[in-house]
């Protein structure tokens, strides 16, 4: 992370298997410098007061701005619901949110708590910025430079950019939907000058956080 200081912002995924192994994971993350701690509700949390709960024991025990990461994939098929996000957000319990969940409704709905929202669903990210989202978190951003662009892109170049994406990344899939894992596990593995163009613990990311510091969120 040291290398990123100054010219990204550095996400950590901190999720583990449990409330103890996500919290040790948090404080690894913020010796090693990450900026912001990303976390997806535990797979075994069934109601909407045990998410809570879970994000607010993290938020009592770190200094760094969380952001959570809906995706229903990893959650039993569940999404986090847009009443529970708007309440943590309000309460400045977290200052972004990742949605990988390919719903757009829910996305609007996440916009319009006024959360900082994030499209993961790389099928839906023209459609997202438009519906207001403020940029895209994909794997394939990893090896194609242009989806970087789109944030700042108009429309219909947006639309052009979607379908290109979709040409490059749909081969990849075959339709097994393991692109991320792929991706990641490659890079990882790649040396450039000897180093690993990525690794899996700690990604790069520029998403504004605004409000966390009017939140006391530092």
């Amino acid at each position: 992370t040291a290398g990123a200081k100054g010219k990204f912002t550095v996400f950590a995924n901190i999720t583990g298997a449990a409330s103890k192994e996500t919290l040790e994971n948090a404080r690894i993350a913020e010796e090693a410098g990450a900026d912001v701690l990303v976390i997806a509700p535990l797979f075994y949390l069934d109601r909407e007061d045990q998410i809570e709960a879970h994000v607010d024991q993290l938020r009592r025990e770190t200094r760094l701005p969380i952001a959570l990461y809906n995706n229903p994939g990893l959650h039993k098929g569940i999404s986090v619901s847009s009443q529970v996000v708007g309440r943590l957000w309000t309460e400045g319990k977290i200052s972004a949110i990742k949605d990988s969940s390919g719903d757009m409704d829910l996305l609007r709905a996440y916009v319009a708590t006024g959360i900082p929202t994030y499209q993961g669903d790389e099928g839906n990210i023209s459609a997202a910025l438009q519906a207001g989202a403020r940029g895209t978190v994909g794997s394939a951003g990893s090896v194609w430079s242009p989806l970087q662009k789109m944030s700042d892109a108009d429309d219909s170049t947006r639309e052009r950019l979607q379908q290109q994406l979709l040409s490059f990344r749909d081969p990849l899939t075959a339709g097994l939907n393991k692109i991320p894992a792929g991706l990641k596990y490659v890079l990882s593995h790649t040396d450039v000058n000897g180093k690993p163009i990525m690794t899996t613990t700690l990604a790069p990311g520029s998403p504004s956080l605004s409000p966390s510091e009017e939140q006391g969120i530092d």
